[in-house]
């Protein structure tokens, strides 16, 4: 009797311990499943939350610009950047999108995307003409304006005989001229290069100084002679050729002080 009583109570102990087991391991597996839809639901929400915030930005008006506005240069430089603006706006929206619904097509000039550096140097590139561009984003009336300013003229740039542009005071060519056009301004033949590219900076700004100052010297009243055009042909621009209205030239260096070369072919 004694020994089915102890059959019976380790019986009893290991039933106990199963069922605890087995209660654990439900419990755990009821968290497991708890935590399995709470990350589904987290992740659902997000998705709602991201895909609203989403929508209410690309294809509401709220940051959408309605106009640009150009002041200092031609309205075509709206129709280039409001062309670059929808691009931009197109890289964040799936063409899905617009193939399920065209009526979203009209969404395309968002400001929240637009790099407007970005934009200004693209115009730059675009516009050789221009010199510097401002833009200004009028947020409540949804207005983009660009400010911007054209380049002066400085000199009158010719490769050989063939090309010649305008090139203002940071040595930047922005206009093509024929070179028989008839313009009264400071004339430079380059013969290094054989072409030259819109946008291109052919000198530098302080050489440019340096040929500004021969010019001003040979025009004041003192002057024996009167500057034609100078003449590069030196990539290290160590030596100039000056050509006068009277036709004859002179070679010099542009590191000698210009004052005393006119002063010399004066005394001649």
């Amino acid at each position: 009797g004694f020994c089915l009583y102890l059959v019976s109570c380790v019986l009893y102990s290991t039933i106990q311990q199963c069922n605890n087991v087995a209660k654990m391991r439900s419990q755990r597996l009821r968290r497991q499943r708890w935590q399995r839809e709470k990350n589904i639901l987290f992740l659902i929400i997000g998705m709602f939350l991201a895909g609203t915030g989403y929508w209410f930005i690309f294809f509401t008006p709220f940051f959408q610009i309605q106009s640009i506005n150009v002041q200092g240069f031609d309205d075509s430089v709206s129709l280039v950047a409001s062309s670059y603006i929808q691009k931009n706006t197109n890289k964040y929206i799936p063409s899905f999108l617009l193939f399920f619904s065209p009526q979203l097509g009209k969404y395309k000039m968002n400001f929240l995307v637009l790099s407007r550096p970005s934009l200004e140097t693209f115009l730059l590139k675009r516009y050789p003409l221009l010199s510097t561009v401002h833009s200004h984003l009028d947020i409540s009336n949804h207005i983009l304006t660009l400010n911007c300013s054209e380049r002066k003229a400085e000199f009158r740039w010719c490769v050989g005989e063939k090309e010649c542009y305008f090139v203002d005071k940071e040595g930047i060519a922005f206009q093509k001229l024929s070179p028989a056009s008839d313009v009264s301004m400071r004339t430079v033949k380059d013969e290094r290069r054989k072409t030259i590219k819109l946008g291109e900076q052919v000198f530098s700004p302080s050489r440019l100084r340096v040929l500004d100052k021969i010019f001003d010297l040979s025009q004041a009243k003192d002057s024996p002679f009167v500057v034609s055009y100078l003449e590069i042909n030196d990539s290290n621009f160590s030596s100039l050729k000056l050509m006068t209205t009277d036709g004859w030239f002179l070679l010099f260096s542009p590191q000698d002080d210009f004052l005393q070369v006119r002063n010399i072919v004066k005394e001649l």
